[in-house]
């Protein structure tokens, strides 16, 4: 453990940083967890084919590549001006996409537009929490992560009743004008420069950290800025000399696949494979995952307080295989009944998976590592997602060929 002779306030204004993490969080994770929904009103009352909105979901997961950048800026320069500048580019996008829905070329500019905004709310925040606390680190990590998780609760049938009520394009202005408050919760975001302070820096790192912070000039502050980012990605490879950090690397990939697929496929799935299911009950389905999501990350935080670090590790991974079982469950589902229960059931090993993970990155590297490490294996996750898309269920690309597979078969 690297973190034994740091101070953490472990309280006091960490907790006001805990609820802005929680609510910047919520709103990021919609940019995944309710694209399904667009998706689908999408296919049902405009003219494009499957392929043509397959964009939608691709143009959003580009906040996996701004994620990279985005923890290390915020690890670098400041939690604060990443966050709000997340927030503010990820309600941007979804304000200017719904003045775009009938030009498909711009609504896919605006969504990349969102999907990286996204990119700079969701992982920094949920670094900075683990960087304000050592013994409350669990109960802090459950309360933003399940607080967070109850944003996703709502939003499903939220957007639903938008959608049904103001169309596509006026869901679109509502949801970015929502997603856009993340600006005021970032502004109570206080930089923890007592948990970064890394031990031994690299001459090069330290320069190219003045460097950056001093220039004036935008083109040379961007170009400082990637040298800066590189050099710390090329210490922290270091890290994969590490086993554990392997296992959670795997184990991180194959979990945001699940995590980030199901929320997307789920509604086209109960669409085809329930009868008579309609578009409400098709939103309360994901409603549902997202309140067992939420009850087991607050349990998860509360609980893990007593758990030692090294079981952690074991819990994590019974979650990890029990995920993997129920996702292949969902084949036997034809019910709605059915469908509640599995996804509820879905939702509590996702919660404290979520949780757990943070716990045991912040517990095996420390604070002055961890978000390092958090950005290393979003960088990974993204690769992988590239080059593994042909021989995986990768739905990023995958999702391309078989909606033109649809389209030309009918």
């Amino acid at each position: 453990m690297v973190d034994r002779n740091i101070q953490y306030p472990d309280g006091g204004y960490g907790w006001v940083v805990t609820l802005s993490a929680a609510l910047i969080t919520g709103f990021g994770t919609t940019a995944y967890k309710l694209v399904g929904q667009i998706y689908m009103n999408m296919l049902q009352n405009t003219n494009y084919t499957r392929s043509q909105v397959a964009v939608v979901y691709f143009s959003l997961k580009l906040n996996l590549f701004a994620a990279i950048f985005s923890t290390k800026l915020a690890e670098l320069y400041s939690f604060r001006v990443t966050l709000f500048c997340g927030s503010f580019l990820f309600g941007l996008g979804l304000c200017l996409s719904s003045i775009a829905t009938n030009n498909l070329g711009i609504f896919t500019l605006t969504l990349v537009i969102a999907g990286m905004g996204a990119g700079g709310c969701v992982t920094p925040s949920n670094a900075v929490v683990g960087l304000y606390f050592k013994k409350k680190r669990p109960i802090a990590m459950g309360l933003m992560t399940s607080l967070s998780g109850i944003i996703s609760l709502v939003m499903p049938i939220t957007l639903q009743w938008f959608l049904d009520e103001f169309s596509l394009n006026g869901a679109l202005l509502l949801w970015g004008g929502l997603v856009i408050h993340g600006c005021v919760a970032a502004m109570f975001i206080r930089q923890p420069t007592w948990a970064l302070q890394r031990g031994k820096l690299n001459n090069d790192t330290n320069d190219a950290k003045r460097t950056f912070l001093k220039t004036s000039f935008i083109s040379k502050n961007i170009y400082n800025f990637f040298k800066l980012v590189l050099t710390q990605f090329v210490n922290d490879c270091r890290h994969f000399r590490q086993f554990t950090f392997i296992v959670l690397l795997v184990s991180r990939c194959s979990f945001m696949i699940a995590t980030t697929s199901v929320p997307f496929i789920l509604p086209q799935y109960a669409a085809e494979q329930i009868d008579g299911i309609t578009s409400t009950e098709i939103a309360f389905l994901l409603s549902v995952f997202y309140f067992g999501d939420v009850i087991s990350r607050l349990l998860g935080g509360s609980l893990n307080i007593y758990i030692p670090s090294k079981y952690r590790r074991t819990a994590f991974l019974i979650s990890f295989l029990c995920i993997a079982t129920i996702l292949l469950s969902f084949k036997l589902v034809h019910s709605y009944v059915t469908a509640l229960v599995v996804c509820l059931i879905y939702g509590i090993f996702n919660g404290h998976a979520f949780v757990t993970y943070y716990l045991i990155i912040f517990d095996t590297f420390g604070p002055a590592d961890s978000p390092g490490v958090i950005a290393l294996h979003v960088a990974v996750f993204g690769i992988f997602l590239l080059l593994t898309a042909p021989l995986t269920v990768n739905i990023i690309l995958y999702l391309f060929l078989l909606a033109w597979i649809r389209d030309v078969t009918g």
